[in-house]
């Protein structure tokens, strides 16, 4: 008995990077077909005739039923890159024929982005102030090729900013940290640029788009400054209440430092109005009533 031979067609589930984790591998190539298509005798079986891939990739293809074909990569996919797939009629069911026998698919391109970013002062020696910044990206870096292309730039100097990389232990994340800087007369910002054509360790296309991302720096009349202060009121190792000044900055500080150049002054319990009336028990409101 003669079956009717039927044209199908399939949808392609293409592979994302492999993320950067602990015990992660790279994604399968899953082609789904309409329905019954493979040789019986070859479901669950490695394939080693009958497709190819190319630009060749280690791994292996299998039948993981009647409709599905999965090709299981045993090394990265390659960043930004054209594969083609193609298949020979002897793959499939003698009675089957396919609406086409080829499938192309690009792999992501290389993306970096700037995740975080700071001004950073040491809290032990407030003398030591540097910019930081966390760049990530969808596939590892190659830590030569970033390094290369980052710039780090003060709009108020003309000389780039030394600094030093660090990667995580998945080279996803690249932490950037400048070398130590002067605040400068007037704010400004450091500007982060990472050139385009960084590229991944997997090979590939590099990325394709500057990044660029800026850190204010404040000057020296706005970088420390007092920004509150207001009584308040503890307990002390004995549990009873005492009265304590709190003092807030903008910015670290050390106590020592702050205590050398602190004055305290105790108000008199009364005042006079500006006609010279005495006035008990007066409420003092604000600063400018006890200084010039």
């Amino acid at each position: 008995v003669r079956k009717d031979i039927a044209t199908a067609d399939f949808t392609v589930s293409e592979p994302s990077p492999r993320p950067l984790i602990e015990n992660s591998k790279p994604e399968p190539l899953v082609f789904n077909f309409d329905y019954s298509v493979s040789k019986f005798e070859d479901l669950n079986k490695t394939l080693s005739k009958g497709l190819s891939l190319e630009p060749q990739i280690k791994g292996h293809w299998r039948w993981t039923n009647d409709s599905s074909l999965i090709f299981t990569p045993a090394e990265d996919w390659a960043v930004d890159t054209e594969y083609k797939v193609k298949f020979g009629k002897d793959l499939f069911s003698e009675f089957v024929r396919l609406e086409k026998y080829s499938h192309k698919f690009k792999t992501e391109a290389f993306e970096i982005e700037v995740v975080k970013k700071e001004l950073y002062q040491d809290p032990v020696d407030p003398k030591i102030k540097k910019i930081s910044a966390t760049l990530k990206a969808n596939y590892p870096f190659d830590s030569k090729s970033l390094e290369d292309k980052i710039t780090l730039k003060l709009q108020s100097s003309k000389e780039n900013t030394h600094f030093t990389a660090t990667y995580d232990k998945f080279m996803g994340e690249a932490y950037i940290v400048s070398s130590n800087i002067d605040i400068p007369e007037k704010d400004t910002e450091m500007l982060i640029t990472v050139e385009e054509g960084v590229k991944s360790s997997l090979g590939g296309n590099g990325a394709k788009d500057e990044v660029s991302s800026a850190v204010w720096v404040p000057g020296i009349y706005n970088f420390f400054r007092i920004a509150n202060v207001y009584p308040s009121l503890v307990r002390n190792e004995s549990y009873e209440p005492e009265q304590v000044l709190i003092i807030e900055t903008s910015a670290g500080a050390k106590s020592e430092d702050i205590a050398k150049k602190l004055k305290v002054f105790e108000l008199p319990k009364d005042n006079r109005d500006t006609k010279g009336a005495l006035i008990s028990n007066y409420r003092w409101q604000t600063p400018a009533e006890v200084t010039p």
